[in-house]
């Protein structure tokens, strides 16, 4: 989230707040552009549970060239890109790019690709309640959805859009099965490490003021946080699942139900590949790979890994899921875009 100005916090409650108003401005744009949806477009999603690099997957690929993404610059206008860009166009004071609210060393700008469309979903694919469940996805949204990145791309002049969606595993079945010429990377990391992180983003962002709860539900940002919605595959939470979120062996239940489901999405569509983290920090190899995969220009890619949490201050840790979630990893590690460190 960019630092917003009083006079920015009226504009996004105006553009924001009502589902209708968002609706009218995406049929408008529809209209305006008339056009239909390219099947044949090998877009690039990033899915999967956050804290896993997927925002630095996000700026490395964006960063070459290749595609068009949402930016912080189109906010309150993500459904009108057209709109968006002539707002851009209007005088206003300099933002400089810095470190985002997380505290994790990654700066962010004006120009910054982010996870803006789920505010499509909060407006035409809402889920309610206090967890997140795979669903179906109507065809109808998901003809809508397709549109929504042609205005983009359109209004971008651009042949292929990036998006990131973490935590927006209920859908990803059906947009994985509809996007089929698609890449769908579904990043991972060390189940602890990825846990602990999880847990200190969440207690970060539970203290929230009312302006910023409403940006992060009409952004679906649910992944931590005084917003948080669990992921679960059942309708029912059993056993280790009802941990409080306060506990890491919480964080360690949602890593093994989100990417148990994954893997089981991942034998389903082959457009869905998994990405190790820690491959993309260590291994030269991964983002060459990745280059030819997506046909881009990645090779010379790379990141650091700022933040390895001291695991010895994990606490009491459930044994038996521990085990679980490494066994999955490993499989998971197996199975990954090649790079091997």
């Amino acid at each position: 989230m960019i630092r917003q100005t009083f006079l920015d916090q009226v504009l996004h409650r105006l553009a924001l707040e009502s589902r209708v108003f968002r609706r009218f401005w995406f049929r408008r744009e529809c209209e305006r552009n008339g056009s239909a949806f390219d099947p044949q477009r090998q877009n690039v999603f990033i899915a999967g549970l956050a804290r896993a690099g997927s925002t630095a997957l996000l700026d490395t690929l964006y960063n070459s060239g290749g595609f068009a993404s949402t930016t912080y610059a189109m906010m309150p206008f993500v459904m009108a890109p057209s709109i968006a860009r002539l707002i851009a166009r209007l005088p206003r004071a300099a933002v400089a790019p810095a470190e985002r609210a997380h505290g994790d060393a990654i700066e962010v700008g004006l120009d910054s690709p982010e996870a803006l469309d789920g505010v499509f979903w909060n407006t035409f694919f809402a889920q309610d309640g206090d967890s997140i469940q795979p669903r179906d996805v109507p065809p109808g949204i998901l003809r809508e959805y397709a549109m929504f990145i042609e205005n983009l791309l359109l209004d971008a002049d651009a042949g292929r859009y990036l998006s990131k969606m973490n935590q927006g595993l209920d859908r990803l079945g059906s947009l994985a099965a509809y996007f089929e010429q698609s890449v769908f990377l579904v990043p991972f990391r060390d189940p602890l490490q990825q846990a602990l992180s999880l847990k200190r983003q969440h207690e970060h962002f539970s203290h929230l003021s009312g302006y910023e709860k409403k940006y992060f539900d009409w952004l679906e940002h649910h992944e931590f946080g005084a917003l948080h919605r669990r992921f679960s595959a059942e309708t029912v939470p059993t056993g280790p699942a009802a941990y409080a979120a306060s506990d890491l062996n919480y964080w360690l239940r949602q890593w093994y139900d989100g990417y148990t489901y994954l893997s089981k999405l991942a034998g389903l569509y082959p457009n869905l590949l998994a990405v190790c983290y820690e491959h993309m920090a260590q291994s030269q190899s991964f983002w060459d790979n990745l280059s030819q995969r997506l046909k881009v220009d990645v090779s010379g890619a790379g990141f650091v890994d700022r933040k390895r949490a001291d695991v010895t201050s994990a606490g009491d840790i459930d044994d038996a899921l521990y085990r679980d979630c490494q066994s999955l990893y490993q499989r998971l590690a197996q199975q990954t875009l090649s790079g091997s460190a």
